[in-house]
């Protein structure tokens, strides 16, 4: 086994034919459709109905403790997935490590925080609620209200991909928002997250595909458009190239609806997220 770090939002800040639908509906979580949903052969035209469903995330608030710069303040910017629309109310997919500072275990208390989402077409929303993964796995639910505004969401996989499949990687790397890479399906791999109790293993899909630091919470996509995944690490190193790694989309769909709601503290005056009282400790994930 080999560990790495989970490719962590403060890097951000460091470095700047058809099949009949199958549909899975949550009154909690959204109704997500899972098959393919783009008939199209011209891979530009995929990837501009793509990039639609995919959102910059902003994510701010302060520490009760300052950073290594004396910092109490903090913004921060991800990657997202839209994954459901269900009639005012929107879904996106990302890394809790986007939108929560003390996963793993970075500060002692989080305050005043704000979970923004911005559309390609430049529409900005305040996400009103978040929820986060069992098991201490890096995923992350964030919910708004669209309003009048038009919204398009990802068609999600239940499946895994096939080794040597063609993806593509849209995100937010190094702030050069909506980026594309493609890249294969290098390797299906299984990880386990520190301190899971279920007993089970996950999916995490390698890549050759380029990811970097804002990457993280975009999606992985197959050519016909489904999402695969959710990037999430990266192994980093001297003479490491090309080792990135997505959850997949089934554990995702698998899970979903064991999501639990993490107030964000600056709503209504909501509390302070309680941290654990230390301080840049990176979680590490075993993936074999």
């Amino acid at each position: 086994m080999k560990n790495i770090f989970i490719v962590s939002i403060l890097l951000v800040l460091l470095l700047g034919g058809c099949v009949l639908p199958i549909v899975q509906k949550s009154n909690e979580t959204g109704t997500v459709a899972t098959t393919p949903k783009i008939n199209s052969t011209d891979l530009p035209s995929v990837i501009k109905e793509l990039k639609k469903s995919v959102v910059l995330i902003e994510y701010s608030g302060s520490m009760d403790q300052p950073d290594v710069w004396g910092d109490n303040d903090f913004d921060f910017i991800g990657s997202g997935v839209i994954y459901s629309v269900d009639g005012n109310d929107v879904y996106v997919i990302t890394n809790r490590h986007v939108v929560d500072l003390n996963y793993p275990e970075y500060y002692s208390g989080v305050n005043n925080e704000e979970i923004a989402v911005l559309t390609q077409s430049g529409d900005r929303f305040v996400v009103e609620q978040r929820l986060v993964a069992p098991q201490k796995i890096d995923l992350a639910i964030l919910k708004f209200k669209k309003g009048i505004q038009n919204i398009s969401s990802a068609s999600v996989s239940d499946g895994i991909p096939e080794e040597g499949s063609d993806v593509i990687m849209i995100g937010m790397p190094e702030q050069l928002n909506w980026s594309i890479s493609k890249g294969i399906v290098s390797g299906i791999r299984t990880f386990k997250p520190e301190g899971t109790t279920d007993g089970r293993d996950y999916t995490a899909i390698q890549t050759d595909a380029a990811i970097n630091s804002g990457n993280s919470g975009g999606g992985m996509f197959a050519l016909d458009g489904r999402l695969l995944g959710i990037n999430t690490w990266k192994y980093i190193g001297s003479g490491v190239e090309g080792l990135n790694f997505a959850i997949s989309s089934a554990d995702f769909l698998a899970l979903k609806d064991k999501f639990y709601d993490l107030p964000i503290s600056g709503i209504l005056g909501g509390p302070a997220t309680p941290g654990s009282g230390s301080v840049y400790t990176f979680g590490y994930v075993d993936i074999y």
